[in-house]
Formats: structure tokens, C-alpha cells, sequence
């Protein structure tokens, strides 16, 4: 049996993500497609575009999670910021953040704040 590449995992967890999405709530779905397409493979030549996947949301819908994920991911980078450098309030920012942006999963607020803080090191 053959080893498996990089590009077979890598391929493999692209599908496996996509299956994953399809069962999630929409905003936690574009939310880890948005992980994957900004800090996973997706960055590296392989995303996955949303749209193109069959979830069951019309157009419009995937559009304005879309623009909601990436507000998130937006401000998580600057809540990890504060966070990274200890400066005053920075928990209560991460609590306002997911006041803020509600509707995703802890999960999802979680990546977020992940990517957040790769993007801050």
C-alpha cells in the first residue's frame, strides 16, 4: 500500500470539511470554510468556494454569511491582539466580540480568534 502524499491528505480533508459544512448551521459552515480558506489549504491553492458546494441556502444567504465570518475573523485579530499583549479589557473586547457577532457557534468564535492570533504572531 502506498504512503499518502501531502496532497492526498490534504486533498482528504478538503472533502472532509466540505461534507462537515453541509451539516452545520450556515454561519458555523462558512465560518469553518472561511478557517480553512485563509489558514488551512484553502490559502495554499486548494479553497473551497461556498457557493459551489451544494449547501442548502440560496445564493444570498451564503453571500451575507460570507460578509458576516469575515467581519468576525476581522475583529478576532484585533481581539487577539489585545489579548496577546495583555492590554486593559481585553477579555471583555472577546465577550463584546461575540455579542457583537452573534449567531456562530463557540466553535466558530474559537477559529476565529485562532486564526486571529496566528495572523498576530
Amino acid at each position: 500500500m502506498a504512503a499518502d502524499t501531502s496532497t492526498d491528505f490534504a486533498q482528504r480533508r478538503r472533502s472532509e470539511l466540505i461534507e462537515a459544512a453541509r451539516a452545520l448551521p450556515l454561519l458555523d459552515a462558512i465560518a469553518r470554510i472561511f478557517y480553512y480558506n485563509t489558514r488551512e489549504d484553502g490559502s495554499r491553492g486548494m479553497p473551497i468556494d461556498p457557493a459551489a458546494i451544494g449547501l442548502p441556502f440560496p445564493k444570498q444567504e451564503i453571500e451575507n454569511a460570507l460578509y458576516k465570518a469575515s467581519s468576525l475573523y476581522g475583529e478576532a485579530m484585533h481581539v487577539a491582539d489585545a489579548l496577546l499583549n495583555h492590554f486593559p479589557g481585553a477579555d471583555e473586547r472577546a465577550g463584546q466580540m461575540r455579542i457583537k457577532h452573534a449567531g456562530f457557534s463557540e466553535e466558530s468564535y474559537d477559529l476565529a480568534l485562532t486564526s486571529g492570533f496566528i495572523a498576530m504572531r
